[in-house]
């Protein structure tokens, strides 16, 4: 805000050249949220896709445990631990000390 009437006709100065603030500067500005807007829209329509693991895109059936667990790859470190310690309450010790550093 402070850039914009210093760079668009200046302080006091009377100028033929000077671009009006309302219709210039909204459009502007309104042209760059719906850019924001449109790349949020397609990072969230295609861009979980491509990272997502295929195994979470099958269906749920909640009777049959699955052969193999795939964790999101933010919980690999955590669930290679808890893998590694045998019992349960060691690996929730293990899981809190590393959190807490």
């Amino acid at each position: 805000m402070f850039l914009m009437p210093a760079l668009y006709g200046g302080y006091g100065i009377d100028s033929a050249l000077k671009v009006a603030f309302y219709p210039h500067m909204l459009m502007t500005d309104a042209k760059c949220l719906s850019y924001l807007i449109g790349l949020i829209f397609l990072q969230t329509a295609f861009g979980l896709i491509e990272l997502s693991h295929p195994d979470n895109s099958i269906p749920v059936n909640r009777f049959v445990t699955p052969l193999h667990i795939v964790p999101e790859w933010y919980f690999l470190a955590y669930y290679a631990v808890l893998k590694v310690i045998p019992s349960k309450t060691g690996g929730l010790l293990v899981f809190m000390l590393s959190t807490c550093q």
